[in-house]
């Protein structure tokens, strides 16, 4: 019996899926994702992005504490100190944590900024997931501040840097995923402690993104801080989506609807947003940020050349229940 002309595009659709299917298993195999270009795809349409501009702007952030700049400029003032900040073009921070490091990791201003917090708040304990160049800036802030501070680098590929402080106990290192950790484990900080989220930023099936924020975020105590790298907040995109990038994260929108309507946290600061509204007062309080990528509603300039901080810091404002 023949098909009927509606059977005969379903079972051709079903044909092609099966075998877009094998190749993109044997894609896998070698380190390249195929994927065929629909609507149902987490991979942004890029030329269509180009086209259709509606896209380019800002959420509202409504529903989410701690949006106000001038508070934000407020609590930036109090924990980068003219005393400490003074002191920032000398240290040449980023520089020398890359080196030490071996790689990058970690942007300029955000290292100035880190430097100071943990010489102003002086954290009992840091834990880190996801490290490098910013373990060897908290390292030398506790070093320069004369302070004990335990730190924990989660990281399952840690660098020859991690692997030697930890050797000679500068560092504890867990080389794992922090996936493997429990959760309960890792929210264990008490006041003033720090958890320091640098990871693969990526929303996935069992990702270390989807983990902490559903897992270990809920269980933190009040007064922990909590740090996000990478997050682009109020835009759901980076400075390079049209131009360069090739992986497409979206730790950013996952945080940003944790965040939305929940009391128990509020935002210290948010850099991409600081840079996008207020970068004039911000320079004024870090001498160091005097290259800032131009941007146009969250989108860089064809050059792209400059600093665009992506540190976002929380705390802890309630326990939970």
């Amino acid at each position: 019996m023949a098909m009927s002309p509606t059977d005969m595009k379903r079972w051709a659709k079903d044909w092609a899926k099966l075998r877009l299917h094998t190749l993109f298993v044997m894609g896998q195999r070698v380190g390249v994702d195929v994927l065929p270009r629909h609507f149902y795809s987490q991979v942004p349409d890029i030329p269509h992005l180009q086209g259709d501009r509606k896209w380019q702007r800002p959420y509202s952030l409504r529903g989410i504490r701690g949006t106000d700049v001038g508070e934000q400029l407020e609590w930036l003032e109090n924990i980068c100190a003219p005393s400490l900040t003074a002191t920032l073009p000398a240290l040449r921070l980023h520089q020398r944590a890359a080196v030490a490091n071996g790689a990058v990791g970690y942007g300029p201003v955000e290292s100035d900024l880190l430097y100071c917090l943990i010489r102003r708040l002086a954290p009992r304990r840091l834990v880190q997931i996801g490290a490098g160049a910013s373990t060897w800036v908290a390292l030398k802030a506790a070093e320069d501040a004369g302070i004990d501070i335990e730190i924990t680098c989660v990281d399952p590929y840690p660098t020859n840097f991690l692997t030697a402080m930890d050797r000679v106990g500068k560092i504890k290192l867990r080389e794992t995923p922090v996936q493997d950790i429990p959760a309960d484990e890792l929210a264990d900080l008490g006041a003033g402690d720090v958890l320091f989220i640098d990871s693969t930023h990526t929303v996935s099936v069992g990702s270390d993104v989807n983990y902490v924020i559903l897992e270990v975020l809920p269980r933190l105590r009040k007064g922990s801080l909590v740090h996000f790298h990478d997050v682009t907040m109020p835009y759901d995109y980076a400075p390079s989506v049209l131009s360069s990038d090739l992986f497409f994260w979206n730790e950013s929108v996952l945080l940003q609807a944790f965040l939305t309507d929940n009391s128990r946290f509020e935002i210290r600061l948010g850099c991409a947003l600081l840079h996008d509204q207020a970068l004039e007062r911000v320079q004024m309080v870090l001498p160091t940020y005097s290259s800032p990528m131009k941007t146009d509603r969250g989108l860089a300039e064809k050059d792209r050349i400059g600093a665009y901080p992506t540190s976002m810091w929380l705390e802890v404002v309630a326990d939970p229940t």
